[in-house]
């Protein structure tokens, strides 16, 4: 048994101690997917890379693409597109320039996704111009205001890179430069407003610890997750799993109105 395993294991025995019913906020980002999904809904995934969740969550994906009328995922990553486990429509392309006509979904979905957008403005305007009037935009983010978050922007890319390999198993070219335009909930909610969206629900939740491979310093990890159950530290969580509407004036509606 390799000394990652055993780490792993002593984690997952540390966990359900610590903070018992402690779930990957993967797990929660599939949730609200699960209770907004219809069987008759056009969506389309951004960024969808190689799964639409977590790479163990095969069975959730197949279960999302089965209730779904059809999913079409977009990426610039060729090589991860044509990986992509059961997902029959992909598109390469950009998020900036959204090749689809206006109104053309009814659901648009990020799986961390939104921390890597340039210009969050810019590609909200063409995330509002492919959703109907009143369609959802879900995606699932880090916190900029957790401690971990914020102390991996301070870190230089290279380094990052090194120490997501380490820590995740992550290779160099799945880690993408990060800009946290909208990684706060006063910034979803501002950021939002002044396109076109409003807020449904915004869940602060935490992840598993990502100090596993640290042996017991991971028991430090899993005491401040127990602490940021307390609602007054819920905006400390380390995700956020936002839900917004698209304003009823949308697409050609919207231009010809400006």
């Amino acid at each position: 048994m390799s000394v990652r395993v055993r780490l792993y294991r002593f984690y997952w025995w540390l966990e359900k101690r610590i903070v018992p019913g402690h779930a990957s906020s993967q797990y929660v980002y599939w949730r609200e997917l699960k209770q907004n999904l219809c069987e008759a809904a056009v969506w389309l995934d951004l960024g969808c890379g190689r799964h639409l969740f977590t790479e163990w969550m095969t069975a959730e994906q197949q279960e999302m693409i089965r209730r779904s009328k059809q999913l079409v995922g977009i990426d610039l990553n060729r090589a991860s597109l044509l990986r992509h486990e059961g997902l029959r429509d992909r598109v390469e392309g950009s998020l900036e320039r959204l090749p689809f006509r206006d109104g053309a979904f009814d659901l648009v979905t990020a799986n961390m996704v939104v921390e890597h957008l340039r210009d969050a403005h810019e590609i909200l305007h063409e995330i509002r111009r492919v959703l109907k009037p009143g369609g959802l935009f879900i995606f699932h983010t880090p916190n900029y205001l957790n401690f971990a978050i914020f102390g991996a922007s301070l870190v230089p890319q290279a380094l990052k890179n090194r120490l997501v390999r380490l820590f995740e198993k992550r290779r160099e070219e799945d880690v993408f430069p990060t800009f946290y335009r909208m990684n706060t909930p006063k910034a979803i909610r501002h950021v939002g407003a002044e396109v076109g969206f409003s807020v449904v629900r915004l869940t602060l939740t935490d992840t598993s610890a990502l100090t596993v491979i640290l042996g017991p310093i991971v028991i430090l990890e899993l005491l401040w997750i127990r602490l940021c159950r307390r609602e007054g530290l819920r905006n400390l969580r380390s995700n956020i799993v936002a839900v917004l509407r698209n304003s009823p004036a949308s697409g050609i509606e919207r231009r010809a109105s400006a």
